[in-house]
């Protein structure tokens, strides 16, 4: 996510170049703010303990990475929905299996709509 360029310019010749890269840590540090922000926190936690160097500024401070936890440590310090072992399903996947299709569309047969085109008396000049 970040860019380069550079050019050079003489009399009647000019060349320029550019490239573009992607920047893993932003990724990773926009990936764990926006899962923080959607109330995951442990996912976000352990989205930061990939880096060697917070995961070590977590666990000097007593926080433990979600990966180095027990699936009862993770469960007590972050809610049921922390682990998949034990979690109950999330309301968006429950309503899922109950909705019902949506109607077939109707069938194109000989009556089709015709539209007029053309524009109508009361806009023209």
């Amino acid at each position: 996510m970040g860019s380069s360029s550079g050019s050079a310019n003489g009399t009647g010749f000019g060349i320029s170049f550019g490239t573009t890269w992607t920047d893993e840590h932003c990724k990773r540090l926009k990936m764990s703010r926006e899962l923080w922000n959607k109330g995951m926190k442990a996912a976000s936690l352990a989205m930061d303990c990939m880096d060697e160097a917070a995961r070590m500024a977590l666990e000097m401070t007593g926080t433990k990475c979600p990966q180095s936890m027990t699936v009862e440590e993770r469960r007590i310090a972050f809610g049921p929905q922390a682990s998949a072992v034990g979690a109950a399903p999330s309301p968006a996947a429950t309503t899922a299996m109950f909705v019902s299709p949506p109607p077939p569309l109707p069938e194109m047969g000989a009556r089709t709509a015709v539209v007029d085109m053309q524009p109508s008396a009361q806009y023209s000049k």
